[in-house]
């Protein structure tokens, strides 16, 4: 089956796109960003940003049997006066070689793994870095980063070892209004529980519950006994017979070996594994990894085969330890394709890329939460528009040879009018084939410059 798209976009060979471009994401915002898309009172509640490309802001979570309910009313941790620092479920893969370093290969992996992460809106980045041009639009303390791990295999040379936009202030609609807005948490695994698709049983079975940090401002929101609580705090709730328990202190700042005064911004939890991530302001490093079973942590490094740097420093923040480091990580989340069902959500680029990797493509719920629906999307070049195609073909096995379309224009599917933003096309996800792949490819061409594509996108069907 071949579907053909035509946009009126540009050619000129960019990218890499991250794979994850414009994937879905909970949202956590500070108190000065509530209020421009998010209303100040709900805005400890978190915010659902399905995967594409969006003309609004982020929506309310919605209220699904089955599913855990992360609806304002619902979240235990929507209380007047918190402030949430760090997110996270403990769906993050947190994967590390024999001698403790951020690896694709570590846990018995043979293929690509990373991080995402958000930094704080004073952040600058190394000079060339993506997060000091990102920075430098102001809006970069609202943009979520991909970083793959440099040893992952079976990717598009583009992707790994690279620091690259996933969703930035104009994705989430958090531009307008104010200067300088603030992601300061989010999670990509809340968003793939939503669906009426068998495929994300596998992720609630996996699920257990969250953990977030708060404010020191907002540290005693919560009741805690008359115990002295700190922003290095780490709360937990569960998911239990379809309710969420109180909150409790999962692990003290004592626990942590931190101190009172410190605070945790960024928080990525693996129960299977029995890791942490967390960043901090007060810390050596902006990056940490913690093991659960020992209580102990440092900063987290890459393979010695890698440059054996910190993984901060490797994702393009500057290297300085307090008072005088500027650069912060206020978010993160770990992810490994190995999380059950994560390649039947997110598709894994693969194949070749002679004119760059670009593009991604998701299953996620449709806009009423009815059913679920494929989205494949792209950010164009710049430059005088020309036409591009996205085909989809439909396979068992392995993927066929690109398919070319002849010069010219196809008769389009849609049509859509060119923005320099991100672009995307979703359709209904109505069973294909069982066992099956869902590979699509953009291809961009004009009357005086040859066909240039990027590499397969894979979903599993």
């Amino acid at each position: 089956m071949t579907l053909l798209l035509t946009l009126a976009l540009s050619l000129a060979p960019q990218g890499p796109d991250a794979n994850l471009l414009g994937a879905g994401e909970t949202v956590f915002v500070d108190a000065q960003t509530a209020g421009i898309n998010f209303p100040s009172d709900l805005k400890s509640a978190g915010w659902l940003k399905r995967a594409g490309a969006f003309d609004g802001p982020p929506d309310v979570h919605p209220s699904e049997f089955g599913t855990p309910d992360f609806s304002p009313g619902a979240a235990p941790w929507n209380l007047p006066g918190v402030e949430i620092d760090g997110f996270s479920t403990n769906l993050n893969w947190i994967v590390i070689d024999a001698n403790g370093r951020a690896s694709a290969q570590g846990d018995g992996g043979a293929g690509w793994a990373g991080i995402a992460v958000s930094v704080t809106r004073g952040t600058e980045g190394e000079a060339g870095s993506t997060i000091a041009a990102e920075m430098d639009t102001n809006d970069g303390g609202a943009t979520t980063f991909q970083y793959v791990f440099p040893d992952s295999q079976g990717l598009p040379g583009g992707l790994p070892g690279n620091t690259l936009v996933a969703n930035d202030a104009e994705d989430i609609r958090l531009i307008g209004g104010i200067d300088a807005p603030e992601k300061t948490a989010f999670d990509l695994f809340v968003p793939l529980l939503y669906g009426q698709s068998d495929l994300s049983n596998a992720l609630r079975a996996e699920f257990e519950g969250v953990y977030f940090s708060l404010t020191s401002a907002s540290a005693n929101s919560f009741e805690h006994g008359g115990i002295q609580l700190s922003g290095a705090d780490i709360w937990a709730s569960y998911w239990v017979g379809g309710h969420w328990t109180t909150p409790f202190v999962r692990y003290s700042y004592q626990a942590l070996n931190l101190q009172e005064s410190d605070e945790i911004a960024g928080l990525a939890w693996d129960s299977e594994r029995g890791r942490l991530l967390f960043s901090s302001p007060d810390t050596p490093s902006t990056l940490n990894v913690v093991d659960l079973t020992t209580m102990t942590w440092g900063p987290l490094h890459l393979p010695d085969s890698q440059g054996g740097g910190t993984v901060s420093e490797a994702i393009g923040l500057c290297a300085a330890a307090p008072p005088v480091r500027i650069d912060d990580i206020d978010a993160v989340c770990a992810f490994d394709p190995r999380l059950p069902d994560f390649t039947r959500h997110i598709a894994t680029p693969h194949g070749n890329d002679p004119c760059g990797s670009w593009g991604s493509m998701f299953r996620r719920p449709n806009a009423g939460f009815t059913g679920d629906e494929f989205v494949a999307m792209f950010r164009p070049p710049v430059t005088q528009p020309q036409f591009t195609w996205l085909t989809l073909q439909v396979a068992a096995g392995s993927p066929p040879a690109p398919l070319l379309p002849p010069i010219g224009t196809p008769a389009p599917l849609v049509t859509l009018p060119y923005t320099p933003t991100l672009q995307s096309h979703s359709w209904p996800a109505a069973p294909l084939v069982s066992n099956g792949y869902l590979d699509a490819q953009w291809i961009i061409s004009s009357a005086t410059d040859p066909l240039c594509w990027g590499p397969w996108l894979r979903l599993e069907i």
